[in-house]
């Protein structure tokens, strides 16, 4: 029998946890500006995506998680919702009171003020 060593490195982004098969992807990716999540943990939302036909109460919710993704690698992700793809971008999972998950980006939530 033969042993063969198959050694494969994988790089990853300091900023955004992207794993790369090439040094200078990840090293393209780390240079790419980042800014601050708009949004924490817990906040409370409302999704502007509702109409006549969804009632107001299910589009407000809690933010459950937040993450932060490379434009490289989401490129589609990032077309998809419309965002540039010359930066870092966060995506927020938000947790609707009945118990349904979506995920949205920051341009389709707005923060609920409490009161």
């Amino acid at each position: 029998m033969k042993i063969i060593k198959n050694i494969n490195y994988v790089y990853q982004c300091e900023v955004c946890k992207a794993e790369y098969e090439r040094e200078k992807d990840a090293e393209r990716c780390e240079k790419l500006p980042a800014g601050k999540a708009i949004f924490k943990k817990g906040d409370k939302v409302e999704i502007s995506q509702h109409d006549e036909y969804r009632p107001k109460e299910l589009t407000n919710g809690k933010i459950l998680k937040i993450r932060l993704y490379s434009p490289i690698n989401a490129y589609q992700l990032a077309a998809l919702l419309g965002l540039s793809c010359k930066s870092h971008f966060y995506i927020y999972d938000v947790k609707y009171p009945f118990g349904g998950i979506s995920s949205h980006s920051a341009s389709q939530l707005k923060l609920i003020k409490n009161k």
